[in-house]
């Protein structure tokens, strides 16, 4: 795929509804997971890693990349866990976790990445919503961006992003 475009996006300091066609979609978001690390990932296409519990997921990351203690890691989340009330959470395994737990582990495994935005390939709207309603309960403003099919677009009517097409990115 070619960089400068999701470089381009990363410009735009709004929330997004992203269309392109069906089959693009995984292409796009492993390059931006790559490229650019102030993109973060909800998706089932990046889930969580079954022998972990929930703490040690979201903050495996900052502990391999940057080379920290679990201790720091874990500090450096503790905010939003408590913006969410998920204290009860943190010990759980995957396996365990209901949707809206599932949903806001994905985002705080972002937010421990000191991410500016989230990149999301969820066709649900109760998957959406459940994302929607962790960003806002959170005091990081961190910019929402939806990839979808054109004929999946009618599912984000509710959200009035401005759409973007990005089929011409050579992806």
């Amino acid at each position: 795929m070619n960089t400068s475009c999701v470089s381009q996006l990363s410009e735009n300091k709004e929330d997004l509804i992203l269309v392109t066609d069906e089959a693009d979609i995984p292409y796009f978001v492993l390059s931006a997971v790559t490229d650019f690390p102030s993109i973060g990932i909800v998706s089932d296409r990046f889930p969580l890693l079954a022998n972990l519990n929930v703490i040690e997921n979201i903050t495996l990351f900052s502990m391999y990349h940057e080379n920290i203690g679990f201790k720091e890691a874990s500090e450096r989340i503790k905010p939003y866990f408590s913006d969410l009330d998920m204290a009860e959470v943190s010990r759980k395994r995957k396996e365990n976790l209901t949707r809206q737990e599932l949903i806001q582990t994905y985002a705080l495994r972002c937010f421990s990445r000191g991410c500016d935005f989230i990149m999301t390939d969820f066709d649900k709207m109760s998957d959406m919503k459940i994302l929607r309603e962790t960003l806002d309960k959170t005091k990081k403003r961190v910019f929402l961006w939806i990839m979808c099919s054109q004929n999946d677009l009618g599912n984000f009517s509710e959200f009035n992003y401005k759409k973007m097409r990005i089929s011409g990115c050579n992806i």
